[in-house]
């Protein structure tokens, strides 16, 4: 007694179509349930809002990309400034010690030079001394032959 093939497979695709429903009804059930029980407190974000705010931040990105690229100019301007201030530094480093260099001989040639001063000072003094020595010595030798001639004209007035 075997149910002819067609009763059967009438049977299994009644059954099938019942349980798609009662899963559809289980599932339409569930989100009523949790619609109830979780309620939005904000309403979803509109397509329309959504597309704004992406184009808002779309130029807010491109505003930052230009100052980025602003200040990338600016860090390679400043890093060619600081080559060039580091460069001009090493130049005025070398111009210092030749300065450096030419005001020690300055200073070495100045320091003879007053030797050599202070040695004809020392010699003019000496000179001097020597002349006035000389001519005491002769303005008293005059003034000795000076006292004779009087005394001889002192004798002849005595005649």
């Amino acid at each position: 007694m075997t149910t002819p093939i067609i009763v059967r497979r009438s049977l299994v695709a009644i059954g099938l179509l019942v349980t798609v429903l009662a899963a559809v009804a289980t599932m339409r059930g569930a989100a009523i349930w949790a619609a109830t029980s979780a309620p939005l407190e904000e309403p979803p974000i509109a397509v329309a809002e959504l597309q704004n705010a992406l184009a808002n931040e779309q130029a807010r990105a491109a505003g930052l990309t230009t100052e980025l690229d602003q200040l990338e100019a600016a860090a390679a301007g400043m890093a060619e400034a600081l080559a060039a201030a580091e460069g001009q530094m090493a130049t005025d480093q070398a111009t210092a010690d030749d300065l450096r260099a030419s005001l020690e001989a300055a200073q070495a040639r100045l320091a003879k030079v007053e030797a050599a001063l202070a040695d004809a000072k020392a010699r003019l003094a000496a000179a001097s001394r020597a002349a006035t020595t000389t001519s005491a010595r002769a303005g008293d030798d005059h003034d000795d032959h000076e006292d004779e001639d009087h005394e001889d004209e002192e004798e002849h007035d005595d005649d």
